[in-house]
């Protein structure tokens, strides 16, 4: 699997760290693309998606908490439809595990205009975005409070799920490679492995439950 090559926003503007401030992100191409994000002071924020500076999508941006770490946004053909789609990473700060906290904004393409949806994740970057047989796929990463395991005791676990997009919708696509998806037991030393702690039964339990929270 080779990391896809995402098209980076470049960040135009910002009044950076204040807010309430504006950020504008900016792509040229045929036509100018604008992707401003209006951080209010309670840390929510609404997302501008304009054109040759026609505006054609707004809407909230998922993340709350996040002005003072800003975003990073990019560009691709996420669901294959043969036009641009935007990403934007934003994540939650803190201290921790906690601090990891990430949610991703797309704003897909569509009969229209753009439709936004969004998941929430961990410690997401440019790189969890990959490319098989010519199609984008997104490595989604959750952290899992698991079942008692064989050795009888409670564990967590890293969980990593293959996602792609269909339409305006994000689906499941473990099947389309053989290492998702990957369970991987959380400690205090490094650790790669996929866990044997887990039966197949657990797993397809704890997978429902989050494909249900996200």
């Amino acid at each position: 699997m080779q990391p896809s090559p995402l098209i980076v926003l470049a960040l135009d503007y910002s009044a950076y760290p204040a807010v309430p401030r504006s950020d504008e992100f900016v792509h040229r191409a045929e036509k100018i693309t604008n992707l401003r994000i209006n951080w209010a002071a309670d840390g929510t924020a609404e997302l501008k998606l304009l054109r040759d500076g026609k505006r054609i999508f707004s809407g909230p941006l998922e993340g709350y908490g996040s002005a003072a770490m800003g975003a990073g946004v990019y560009a691709a053909d996420f669901n294959a439809d043969g036009l641009l789609d935007y990403a934007v990473i934003t994540h939650s700060g803190g201290c921790g595990l906690a601090s990891q906290t990430a949610w991703i904004t797309f704003l897909l393409s569509a009969s229209g205009g753009y439709v936004r949806i969004f998941v929430s994740c961990w410690a997401a970057e440019p790189s969890d975005f990959i490319e098989l047989n010519g199609r984008l796929y997104l490595v989604h990463t959750s952290f899992v409070q698991g079942n008692v395991g064989k050795d009888g005791r409670q564990h967590n676990y890293w969980v990593y799920n293959l996602l792609t997009f269909s339409g305006t919708k994000l689906v499941l696509a473990n099947e389309r490679d053989v290492r998702f998806p990957e369970w991987v037991l959380y400690s205090f030393a490094e650790n790669h492995r996929d866990t044997d702690q887990l039966t197949s039964a657990q797993r397809r339990l704890s997978l429902k439950q989050i494909v249900e929270a996200d």
